[in-house]
């Protein structure tokens, strides 16, 4: 698989820059190792977090500040609703971080058998446990469905949380090295789970 990491170490992770990756261990407990089946991929699943929100130019609707309001309030107000529009009229630029990484192609001595989010089956027996269940219920979510699996945001707490269980738990009689799941733009995401005893079979 591709994977694509600092180009000082491209393979190594820490926790330190971990929580905030679509399939990150909820507890920082553990770290995990992010590849895809297309290069492209990879580079898409560090850039899209940085797409701009489909609602982001709001600020071009902003409400003028109440007239009663204390005039030095006014313009505060004033002052940041111009910042906000200012904000919301820039181009989307491409972060500058990406430009630190670098790509290599990972293969592992023997095959693993990670646990497939695209499959149906499996995604719905992951939304029957009890404490994935509930967190859907709390978020109103009905279904694990690809919307969830490839969305930012609150989503981000559902695909955190199938990963930390699945890192502490065996599903389906199996105690899974990783996952693999849709990528936001093209091709297949793996996750790899680093264990007590290091990266399982690499």
């Amino acid at each position: 698989m591709w994977r694509l990491g600092y180009y000082v170490e491209p393979l190594a992770v820490s926790l330190e820059y971990q929580g905030s990756g679509r399939f990150d261990d909820p507890y920082k407990e553990r770290t995990v190792l992010y590849g895809a089946d297309l290069a492209i991929t990879c580079i898409y699943e560090i850039a899209l977090p940085w797409k701009p929100h489909e609602s982001s130019n709001y600020a071009h609707r902003a409400e003028a500040p109440d007239p009663n309001a204390d005039p030095e309030l006014q313009k505060v107000e004033l002052r940041q609703a111009e910042r906000d529009r200012e904000i919301a009229m820039e181009p989307f630029k491409m972060p500058a971080s990406l430009y630190d990484y670098s790509k290599v192609w990972i293969r592992l001595k023997e095959p693993l058998a990670v646990c497939d989010l695209d499959n149906i089956a499996v995604s719905t027996r992951l939304s029957r446990i009890d404490e994935l269940a509930a967190l859907m219920r709390e978020l109103d979510i009905p279904q694990i469905d690809r919307a969830v699996l490839t969305g930012q945001d609150q989503f981000l707490r559902i695909t955190q949380a199938i990963s930390g269980y699945l890192m502490r738990n065996a599903f389906l009689g199996h105690e899974a090295p990783g996952l693999r799941a849709l990528g936001r733009h093209s091709g297949y995401c793996y996750t790899l789970f680093k264990i007590v005893t290091g990266w399982p079979r690499t």
